[in-house]
């Protein structure tokens, strides 16, 4: 008689592929395509707003001419052109930031930049900063003609201009080193910092330093150890409130005698001179 082998009741370990299906199934349970399409959708967008910002910057340009042909009517008007009724420069103002934004919507999507900037709250401190000089501080034309609403402008649709152009009707190697140093820079966030520096008086004089030409090469020196900072940081070890300014200069900050000699021997020593003469300059101009 011929005994039947019973089998082994199939367990987990015998069903390997019924496993694979089930994990796959579990992970289309959870995919979520509505993500995809967004990105999908997102990529297109910038893709397809080349065209429209050129529009926009076409437009911008005719707006910028009109501007700039009062202005030549009165040679002796301010940035924006007395000539120019104050009706007038509100909707202008708002009309060139609407057109700025999809350009600076798509900066700001390029690789390096690792997290999107907020362009309506930086745009509105821009905005807030400017208006605000404009109405209660008209006497300092030369700091208003500097940091014009047109020239923001300028400054933030740089990627679209030919150097040419933009030299021509800035004179910026000649007259507006810090606007210079804008087109080297060209994103909101480095308008919205300079922006902050506009209601006070140590920080708009080392914000000028900042953007001072070299007496070698007549090229634009960054220096980024203040990193923009609206309190008065100490450019040795980073300390903020408690400085005190170089006596010489009257630009660079330390909290001790001990950071201002380190900072003496390894570089003040050399940028000091170039200091002092970018405050004589710029800054007897702004503030007379």
């Amino acid at each position: 008689m011929t005994r039947t082998k019973k089998r082994a009741p199939k367990t987990s370990k015998n069903r390997p592929k019924k496993i694979e299906e089930e994990d796959i199934t579990t992970t289309c349970e959870d995919y979520h395509p509505t993500e995809m399409t967004f990105e999908m959708g997102l990529q297109q967008w910038r893709e397809g707003s080349i065209e429209f910002v050129q529009n926009s910057v076409d437009k911008l340009f005719d707006q910028r001419d009109e501007v700039r042909n009062r202005m030549n009517a009165n040679p002796n008007s301010s940035t924006m052109g007395t000539d120019v009724a104050e009706e007038e420069k509100g909707p202008f103002y708002y009309e060139v930031i609407s057109l700025l934004q999809p350009f600076m919507d798509d900066i700001h999507s390029t690789p390096h930049q690792e997290k999107p900037l907020e362009f309506d709250a930086c745009l509105e401190l821009v905005r807030d900063r400017i208006k605000k000089h404009f109405e209660i501080n008209p006497e300092k034309n030369d700091l208003m003609e500097l940091m014009g609403v047109d020239r923001f402008v300028m400054a933030a649709i740089r990627l679209e201009l030919d150097i040419d152009v933009v030299q021509t009707y800035n004179k910026m190697s000649e007259d507006d080193p810090a606007f210079f140093a804008f087109t080297l820079h060209p994103r909101v966030d480095e308008i919205r910092r300079f922006g902050i520096f506009l209601d006070r008086y140590d920080t708009v004089k080392e914000v000028i330093c900042t953007f001072v030409f070299t007496t070698l090469d007549k090229r634009i020196l960054w220096l980024p150890q203040i990193n923009c900072n609206p309190y008065p940081t100490c450019w040795t070890c980073r300390k903020q409130f408690g400085t005190m300014c170089c006596q010489r200069c009257r630009v660079a900050k330390y909290c001790s005698k001990d950071c201002q000699v380190t900072q003496w021997k390894s570089s003040h020593h050399k940028s000091c001179p170039g200091m002092v003469e970018a405050v004589s300059q710029h800054v007897e101009l702004l503030f007379p």
